[in-house]
């Protein structure tokens, strides 16, 4: 028996290159096939709906790759045709032969889920078709030999010409327990080869250890389809799942599950995953790069690393780690420009996500990040950790929201019997500390909830990796429309005075501030504090809490803190506490060209609102600070020049 096919129009969700394929169902008279060439046009059937109607020719939605001249039994191009096909909704496989000449008995599959042979090499050019295989239970019974159908209707497909490559074909097992690498690194090597394409995981569980994917490969996961990495660390090399190098116009996308089998690894804490490494996704020096819509979660370490890349577009990906993973962050981007990030949701211990520069990088640049919900126990969006001399310019973090995790999450509940917090440190956090120039940042209309410290800027002099440097720049950043609610810690804005320079944070402008924060604060001696200039310290709003020893017992304002700032603008600030405290809202130490207006606070019970200590050429106006027992401005030392409408001055 031989089969004849004719293309359709139907279209397919996942934007593959798809056609529809009708099939006869007497399965009995040979007519002449139409040679279809790239762009050709072709004879549609008269009434492809009805059964026993005998094909006489193609037609098509877009333009075929090759050319397929099935009675010639030649087929351009060494390529097997693999296709999908649909019963009254319900999705089968069905595997051709290329060849188109020869016959071979047809296997009954019936509704009653009968069993059928898959070809012995199904993706070989000339293979002979021997069987259905599925991935559900049939309708209805098909005997094509003898020439009879069970059910007036016609048989629909989806097939791709040098496009789709299922992992099945090459040997993947969807059971949980076998070893899938070698499959699915070939489906990704012959797709490659071939010029590209989708390789597809269908539903179901696939483990594997790493595989490369390659020019022109986008892995595709379907819907409950789930890649579970190895729980054996020799089955990686390197330390990733998934891993792409020197590598053009990749991807990884679908609704399908990337599991990282983090609690394989995970042991209080820490993760033991001492061989692997644990980087669940890793991708170099790329280009064209598109991830979108893939559920990944449970990774041992960082989930997803970029580095070296440019024209990345990541979109709708949900990341789930529990928060006593540790350095599990969502996404880092080492030294990589023209970058999307959008409509993300990332709930995980470390970093949500973070922009990271290396010692002979390019520079991050260029970058958008929108559209995001955020949850982790250190910073949500950071810029900073490495930061050795490439620079950081025209950032963008848009649209978003910090979140809290909560008690009764399922993925911090470890955590929380192991005594660790699970409060967001910061939810911007932006430092350079390695010698990095940053340079050019907007940040626009966040919403944060419960964080200990909503806004950390820091100019450091850590300089790692940079032995003999200096400490790089932070300047023309621009931050506004933050709403934060409950806010334990000051936004915190500090360059350094290394002992022998002063290192300036230049040029910040804050514009509309909503801030809520917890206050309560009633020892006498907190706004007295000094704070260290730890000049050398890990770049983090915790740095000053880390040890059992804390560098301060507290914060000594419960605002705003800044510190070695030359130019800063703050324009229509709230402050809201929601206790009374003691400390002042805003403490301006070493501040050089200073304009705040329409700033107001409330609740402040301590010796005065705002203090000021080395600070030059500033400007206050339109203050509000209703409920304030004491004076509305601290002066300390004799080298401030400020103008302000108040007369509630201390000069102390």
């Amino acid at each position: 028996m031989v089969f004849f096919l004719s293309l359709g129009c139907k279209k397919n969700d996942d934007n593959k290159k798809t056609y529809m394929v009708v099939f006869e169902s007497n399965g009995g008279t040979e007519v002449d096939d139409q040679n279809v060439k790239e762009g050709g046009k072709v004879t549609k059937p008269a009434n492809p709906t009805k059964a026993n109607l005998i094909f006489n020719g193609w037609y098509k939605e877009v333009s075929l790759q090759n050319k397929w001249d099935f009675d010639n039994g030649t087929v351009t191009g060494d390529m097997f045709l693999y296709a999908g096909w649909i019963v009254d909704e319900d999705g089968y496989v069905v595997a051709f032969e290329t060849n188109g000449g020869s016959s071979v008995p047809d296997q009954i599959v019936s509704k009653d889920g009968g069993k059928a042979t898959q070809p012995g090499d199904p993706y070989k050019p000339n293979s002979i078709f021997n069987g259905w295989y599925k991935d559900a239970n049939l309708k209805d019974v098909w005997d094509f030999d003898a020439e009879t159908v069970t059910g007036d209707m016609t048989l629909y497909a989806r097939w791709w010409v040098g496009g789709d490559y299922n992992i099945v074909s090459f040997g993947a097992v969807a059971d949980g327990k076998t070893l899938n690498s070698r499959a699915i690194q070939a489906a990704i090597d012959r797709c490659s080869a071939d010029g590209g394409g989708q390789v597809i995981v269908p539903r179901g569980v696939f483990i594997t250890g790493t595989v490369f994917l390659k020019n022109g490969v986008t892995l595709h996961l379907e819907k409950n389809a789930i890649l579970r990495g190895s729980p054996n660390p020799r089955d990686y090399a390197p330390a990733s799942v998934i891993k792409a190098s020197n590598a053009r116009n990749i991807g990884i996308t679908g609704q399908g599950v990337i599991d990282g089998n983090g609690y394989t690894w995970y042991t209080n804490n820490v993760s033991t995953h001492g061989e692997y490494g644990g980087v669940l996704i890793e991708i170099d020096n790329c280009q064209i790069i598109n991830i979108e819509n893939v559920w990944i979660q449970y990774s041992a370490s960082w989930t997803l690393l970029l580095s070296n890349c440019s024209k990345i577009a990541i979109r709708g990906v949900t990341i789930r780690n529990p928060l006593h993973a540790a350095n599990s962050d969502g996404i880092d981007i080492v030294a990589s420009n023209d970058i999307i990030i959008s409509d993300c949701d990332i709930y995980t211990q470390d970093d949500a996500i973070v922009l990271k520069n290396s010692a002979g990088g390019r520079a991050c640049e260029n970058i958008t990040v929108t559209n995001c919900v955020l949850t982790s126990r250190y910073n949500c969006f950071k810029i900073g950790t490495e930061t050795v001399r490439s620079p950081f310019r025209n950032i963008v973090f848009s649209n978003s929201t910090v979140r809290c995790a909560q008690a009764n999450d399922s993925l911090a509940r470890r955590a929380l019997q192991l005594g660790a917090p699970i409060k967001c440190s910061s939810g911007i956090s932006i430092s350079t500390v390695d010698g990095s120039i940053i340079d050019g940042l907007t940040i626009n209309n966040i919403t944060m909830d419960d964080v200990r410290n909503a806004i950390f800027l820091r100019r450091g002099g850590r300089l790692r990796n940079n032995a003999g440097g200096q400490p790089g720049e932070l300047k023309n950043v621009i931050i506004s429309n933050i709403t934060v609610r409950s806010a334990e810690w000051p936004v915190m804005i500090m360059g350094i005075y290394d002992g022998a320079r002063y290192w300036n944070i230049e040029n910040v402008t804050f514009s509309n501030l909503n801030i809520g924060f917890k206050g309560g604060e009633t020892n006498s001696g907190y706004p007295d504090v000094v704070v260290p200039e730890d000049a050398a310290g890990y770049p983090d709003a915790m740095t000053w809490f880390y040890t059992s020893n804390p560098t301060i017992p507290c914060w000594p304002a419960c605002g705003f803190f800044v510190r070695h700032v030359k130019g800063l603008d703050l324009q229509n600030i709230r402050i809201r506490l929601e206790t009374n405290d003691i400390r002042p809202a805003m403490i301006f130490d070493d501040v050089k060209d200073l304009n705040v207006s329409n700033f107001r606070a409330d609740r402040l019970t301590g010796h005065s609102a705002i203090r000021l200590t080395g600070v030059d050429d500033a400007v206050f106006r339109d203050l509000s600070l209703p409920g304030t027992t004491g004076y509305d401005f601290c002066l300390r030392g004799t080298n401030n020049r400020l103008e302000y409408q108040s007369t509630r001055v201390h000069n102390h």
